[in-house]
């Protein structure tokens, strides 16, 4: 691996830096969104995700999103921002 450049060090400290609010962010948000659904227990989702994927996937088989296209474009933006490696979807 290459060594990082002046400007790629940089970056790297900045979402080093962000990162933490970042999460935090995110786990609150996750559980928010688990308690509207009314699944059990809503602040699990970060532990044990998995065990909630199916009533997610069952909610949002159901839902019109077309009108969600510009937010769902920020969120593939800002996840890229954070996790380069997986990519804009």
């Amino acid at each position: 691996m290459r060594p990082l450049t002046h400007e790629e060090r940089n970056l790297l400290e900045k979402r080093k830096a962000e990162f933490d609010e970042f999460l935090e962010g995110m786990t609150e948000g996750l559980g928010d969104f688990a308690e509207n659904l009314e699944l059990p227990d809503p602040a699990m989702i970060i532990a044990k995700p998995n065990a909630y994927l199916s009533s997610i996937s069952e909610f949002m088989q159901n839902q019109d999103i077309a009108h969600l296209y510009h937010w769902i474009s920020v969120f593939s933006h800002e996840r890229e921002r954070y996790h380069p490696s997986l990519g804009v979807a």
